[in-house]
């Protein structure tokens, strides 16, 4: 009995703000009302995707990347790898993080890690180089391994041949 007593002397500072603690907590819990907690009182990014129910959440951007017409990978998310022309104008990339095989894939000419493709006529002036194309790719995944989520870019000048473009892409699921 003594060596309770005398644990609880010494400790008697770390109860009391236990009990605060834990009643405090459990007040709010029965005392704030259905719905008083809303998009105002909660803080930027205090709540992740994955707390969310998915199905009133319309897809998010799994994985992307920014990728120059050399195939360098100049950024991204996902752990993107790859990126080097398998044929000139074909490009496929490799992730790191898990996708679904229902998710979407985007991918548009990126014209500032472009060539340009044509010189358009400005009157009064001398021509102006324009990046003009296209890019088409597609997501394979089995949702497992880096090997089995890969994506082909295939990037088109805008004669529809293929041509090493820069591009961005992203993997929306």
């Amino acid at each position: 009995m003594k060596v309770v007593l005398e644990h609880i002397r010494r400790n008697v500072v770390g109860y009391i703000a236990l009990f605060v603690a834990l009643g405090g907590t459990g007040y709010a819990a029965a005392s704030l009302p259905q719905g008083s907690v809303g998009s105002r009182q909660i803080k930027n990014h205090a709540i992740d995707p994955i707390k969310l129910n998915p199905k009133f959440i319309g897809g998010n951007v799994r994985a992307w990347a920014v990728v120059s017409a050399s195939g360098r990978i100049l950024g991204g998310g996902g752990e993107p790898e790859g990126g080097q022309p398998v044929t000139p104008g074909v490009y496929e990339i490799s992730w790191g993080v898990r996708l679904r095989p229902n998710c979407g894939t985007n991918a548009t000419i990126d014209f500032g890690h472009s060539p340009a493709t044509e010189n358009i006529p400005i009157p009064g002036q001398s021509s102006a180089p324009f990046t003009a194309g296209y890019a088409v790719a597609e997501t394979f995944s089995d949702g497992h391994r880096r090997a089995q989520n890969v994506t082909s870019v295939h990037t088109f000048n805008q004669s529809a041949q293929l041509t090493p473009l820069g591009f961005d892409i992203s993997v929306i699921c």
